[in-house]
């Protein structure tokens, strides 16, 4: 299993290096335009789920003790961080797209509704049968 995280974390690193290069060169060259900021949130999104799977994989790579906090921290976490990479790429692409009503209030919320629904769901599941 020690192989298994090598390599993992080898190509997590290269992920998250390519992201930061992406990050770095749209902080540098872009205008601010909404659908950038979107880009941004979403670049930063995917580097934070990269680094929080690391964790997951030490456990399952045996580099972690697999006690129940850091299983559940890492476990929550990565639902946590995936729920809010679809979100912001949701949100990237109606701006991209230029949908129209994709900044009033009500249509927000709407956006919002599958992440909330997603993490309530983590947490009612570890209620039920931590």
């Amino acid at each position: 299993m020690s192989d298994y995280f090598f390599f993992y974390l080898e190509a997590s690193i290269v992920c998250i290096a390519i992201l930061g290069i992406l990050l770095i060169h749209d902080r540098r060259h872009s205008t601010r335009q909404e659908k950038q900021i979107w880009f941004v949130r979403a670049i930063i999104s995917d580097i934070l789920y990269f680094i929080s799977d690391l964790g997951w994989a030490a456990i399952i790579g045996g580099k972690i003790p697999p006690t129940r906090f850091p299983v559940v921290f890492f476990n929550f976490t990565n639902y946590v961080l995936l729920s809010l990479m679809a979100y912001n790429w949701f949100r990237y692409m109606a701006a991209a797209l230029n949908l129209p009503k994709r900044n009033d209030p009500k249509i927000r919320l709407r956006y919002l509704i599958p992440m909330v629904v997603s993490i309530l769901a983590i947490i009612l599941a570890y209620v039920i049968s931590p």
